[in-house]
């Protein structure tokens, strides 16, 4: 990490190529260590982390210690995370969680202390074991596992007590032992991993999962931003944007600030309030999350019976009406796609 220590200095004294080479190194694991946390909604992931730089940028030069910069920037991540999901407290969460990071490609095998993490699908069945945890109790494991931090700077990160970080891993891997074996159970078969190694087999799940996310193709391009838009800053930094075939973090950071410049077109438009289940629906945000929530991909809305897909018809209609940000993100997700063939 020699070389982010000297950009984040360069950064610091104004060298504005030094942030791009900062998010071409760091975006990936930001992305995705907010992906798990989103319980992997695209959507959040990508706000988080457009959040996460943003703020970066603009306070790089209060970082005292250049080389405590990588657990300054998680901080930064994980406060956007619980911001996010205070303000989207009713999200629903999905219980099937198999269906995620499609195109997942194993390229190795890996020998754990006392066994075997030996196929693709136990990997899967462990993340989704990871994913019915607590909120507070996955993120210190991917705090601890995947991003590799000490349990004191898992302290600094967390702003709690080195005791309460030790608790919190503690009662998350007694509480995922108890769902791997409940998992035995409930499936009549023995995991090729064992309880009592979930430390092991964890990093080995995250860091394969991560391997399959980052080794898609990604194309990259210069953003420029005009006067009027409010993220003009930007203009000055360079900031380098990657869209992937896999993730579309850096196309919906794009999709933000392009938008963004047409702020008061946005703003004479109306969302047209509509009425699902009880709970009336006066934004685009919350219709959102609505239609996300309801089928969160595709392949869940395939399983969607007719007086479903008609029910949600309404919710649908009114955010396309108004269109924006929030239904182009549906669109590159290819949920609108999938929604009109339903209809």
């Amino acid at each position: 990490m020699e070389n982010l220590t000297k950009w984040v200095i360069q950064l610091q004294g104004g060298n504005e190529d030094a942030f791009q080479k900062i998010y071409d190194l760091l975006y990936r694991k930001a992305y995705y260590t907010a992906l798990k946390i989103s319980n992997y909604c695209e959507a959040d992931a990508q706000d988080i982390v457009q959040d996460t730089f943003m703020e970066v940028h603009r306070s790089v030069k209060k970082l005292q210690n250049p080389e405590y910069f990588k657990t300054w920037m998680i901080k930064i991540l994980i406060s956007k995370c619980s911001h996010k999901f205070r303000d989207n407290r009713d999200m629903f969460i999905e219980p099937e969680k198999f269906a995620k990071m499609e195109g997942f490609v194993e390229k190795r095998n890996y020998m754990l202390p006392d066994d075997k993490l030996n196929n693709e699908e136990e990997k899967k069945i462990l993340l989704s074991l990871v994913d019915q945890l607590k909120p507070k109790q996955k993120e210190v494991l991917l705090l601890q596992y995947f991003e590799q931090l000490s349990i004191k700077e898992m302290a600094d990160v967390l702003e709690i007590p080195e005791g309460t970080v030790k608790t919190r891993i503690m009662y998350a891997k007694d509480q995922l032992k108890q769902l791997v074996d409940e998992y035995e159970k409930k499936e009549g078969r023995s995991l090729g991993f064992k309880a009592d190694a979930l430390g092991a087999a964890l990093m080995i799940a995250f860091m394969s999962e991560y391997d399959a996310m980052v080794e898609k193709p990604i194309t990259c391009y210069k953003l420029k931003t005009k006067k009027t838009n409010p993220y003009s800053w930007l203009s000055g930094v360079g900031i380098a944007v990657c869209s992937a075939t896999l993730i579309v973090m850096g196309a919906g950071i794009y999709s933000e600030l392009n938008h963004s410049s047409n702020a008061e077109a946005v703003e004479q438009r109306v969302f047209e309030a509509v009425i699902y289940r009880g709970k009336t629906i006066m934004n685009c945000r919350d219709a959102y999350y609505t239609l996300k929530e309801w089928a969160q991909n595709p392949k869940r809305m395939a399983l969607k019976d007719d007086s479903e897909v008609l029910e949600i018809t309404p919710v649908y209609e009114s955010l396309k009406k108004y269109h924006g940000v929030y239904y182009e993100k549906l669109i590159a997700s290819e949920w609108v796609s999938a929604f009109e063939a339903r209809k």
